[in-house]
């Protein structure tokens, strides 16, 4: 099963990479600087990165499953977990028009699962 899902993962990122790369290099031509081409472009880069992750997550889930993956315990920061976790839901936001404020405390540590 791990290696389907692994085949079928690779076979779904090889053209998503692909749309991602053409992306970002039309978002660097000045005619697709301003405008509706260029929200188009940020909406077409922002899907491939959600895709990637959707795809990614199938994965990691059965390589769980399978006990493939192996975990360790290590501290870290939680500003900086929860910063980076926004980030990676930045598009998503904006898609939905959501705005989040942040208002973190300094130096909270978390134990947190690290996978390998």
């Amino acid at each position: 099963m791990i290696y389907y899902v692994s085949s079928v993962s690779h076979d779904l990122k090889t053209p998503l990479t692909s749309i991602k790369m053409f992306t970002e290099i039309l978002k660097e031509q000045d005619n697709f600087k301003t405008g509706i081409t260029n929200e188009y472009l940020e909406i077409i880069e922002g899907e491939t990165d959600r895709l990637t992750r959707l795809i990614n997550n199938v994965l990691n889930y059965s390589k769980i499953v399978n006990g493939i993956k192996e975990y360790s315990f290590v501290r870290i920061n939680l500003n900086d977990c929860i910063t980076e976790s926004l980030r990676i839901m930045e598009y998503q936001f904006m898609m939905e028009n959501f705005r989040a404020e942040i208002f973190l405390q300094d130096n909270i540590l978390l134990k947190r699962i690290r996978i390998q």
